[in-house]
């Protein structure tokens, strides 16, 4: 790997940070270095501080870096795919209404047909 981390890039984070993905065997390329530094920079000028950001994702086993959510936790933005979300479970593909069950889902009015 070519890539060397800006001045302002705690080392020692970095470092644990770059462990931790290969460790998963999730090592970075050079490209996903850049991207990730990025965010770090932009995140910096938020106010965040780049080494508890790393530190936070390598504690959680992230793959990424995320800023802290509303509550004062550091979480990566979960994905609201139609089958599944972080407030109701299950969601219909065809009118994109949601349930709390597979069986409601099955069993409403539109039965993917749209």
């Amino acid at each position: 790997m070519k890539f060397t981390p800006p001045e302002w890039m705690p080392r020692l984070e970095w470092e644990a940070f770059v462990l931790m993905r290969k460790k998963m065997r999730h090592p970075l390329t050079d490209r996903a270095c850049e991207l990730i530094t990025r965010k770090l920079a932009n995140y910096r000028t938020q106010g965040y501080a780049p080494g508890e950001l790393l530190d936070s994702a390598v504690e959680h086993g992230w793959l990424s870096v995320y800023v802290p959510n509303g509550n004062g936790r550091t979480t990566p933005v979960k994905a609201t795919s139609v089958g599944k979300g972080p407030e109701i479970g299950f969601g219909c593909h065809a009118c994109k209404q949601r349930f709390n069950t597979p069986g409601q889902r099955d069993g409403h009015e539109c039965r993917g047909k749209r």
